[in-house]
């Protein structure tokens, strides 16, 4: 659902023009040479399956990528326009942090308690995310490392479109 928001924003601040042309780091490489078409455009297909195949840390440094250029969680999430009327109720809860602003960067999703989410009506899929405060066991990853150690999650509000 967030993908498209995601294209918008990063067409809007030339982000996709200056990545595309000279990545300034190793994870703007990997995006280039991985999501951006023919190294050039925004693929949200590619994105949306980026999300769902790549390693847990990868996505992990992608995410807290875009918060460093301050493409937050909360901008996207509003860009996407998702209309609440379509979400389950546990994904209502993170419509309502995010826009209550208690979850505004992508960090502040990584690092959230789903405790509370029953399993049954949990909004992520096992594989992709990883969260650096596992509220069950305790285990800590540090973002600015490329190692972690804890549960791995991937929103759905991310990588699925909307109905």
């Amino acid at each position: 659902m967030l993908s498209p928001g995601m294209r918008d924003i990063l067409y809007g601040t030339g982000n996709i023009e200056r990545i595309s042309n000279k990545p300034s780091c190793e994870i703007e490489e990997y995006m280039r040479d991985n999501i951006l078409l023919n190294k050039t455009k925004f693929s949200v297909s590619q994105f949306n399956i980026f999300l769902q195949e790549a390693n847990s840390v990868l996505i992990t440094r992608l995410l807290k990528h875009f918060d460093d250029l301050d493409i937050t969680l909360s901008t996207v999430y509003k860009r996407a326009m998702i209309n609440p009327l379509i979400l389950r109720d546990n994904e209502l809860q993170f419509h309502v942090s995010i826009l209550d602003g208690k979850m505004n960067k992508f960090v502040d999703f990584l690092v959230s308690d789903h405790s509370s989410i029953s399993q049954s009506s949990f909004p992520f899929e096992t594989t992709s995310v990883s969260t650096p405060w596992n509220a069950n066991d305790g285990s800590f990853c540090d973002l600015s490392q490329s190692t972690c150690e804890t549960r791995i999650l991937t929103p759905n509000l991310l990588s699925t479109n909307q109905i």
